[in-house]
């Protein structure tokens, strides 16, 4: 992955093979050679986040109306994939991760072991699409919850 103008920390983690986990903080929409970015969205597909925004700047109406149309009948939990192609990224997919609201889980627990899920579901459509770049937001952490690196390193 290259990047520009961004601070990045290189972590190393073991997901069956040695692999690489490299941790920027910015604006994931400037980097390039990516497969897949995730994006956090709602059930019914719309959603008025910083990253969901950009997305539709960069990647236009076709997508935007793709989108909409993979969203019926999804819920909370699930992970919409949205084929793409984007040239200055070489982006190929857009994973959009419908989560849950703090009021779907009994306690922080459940909660955690919610989001791991959803990690899981995006890896596993990852692999799926022979994707080997991802980037994603550190899902779950939400605007009550701080952006650790810890944090989304344990939900992997």
């Amino acid at each position: 992955m290259k990047v520009s103008g961004q601070e990045k920390e290189v972590l190393t983690c073991w997901f069956g093979e040695k692999q690489t986990l490299q941790v920027y903080t910015g604006d994931i929409t400037l980097l390039e050679k990516i497969d897949m970015i995730v994006c956090a969205d709602n059930a019914n597909g719309i959603s008025d986040g910083f990253l969901a925004l950009q997305l539709q700047k960069l990647l236009g109406k076709t997508y935007v109306d793709a989108k909409k149309s993979k969203f019926k009948g999804r819920v909370r939990g699930d992970v919409v994939l949205c084929m793409v192609y984007q040239s200055r990224m070489k982006l190929r997919y857009v994973a959009h991760a419908v989560l849950f609201k703090k009021t779907d889980c009994k306690d922080e627990e459940d909660r955690r072991c919610k989001v791991k899920g959803i990690f899981t579901k995006i890896l596993d459509e990852a692999f799926q699409h022979n994707c080997t770049s991802i980037a994603m937001p550190s899902l779950g952490s939400g605007k009550s919850y701080p952006c650790q690196t810890k944090y989304l390193i344990s939900h992997i």
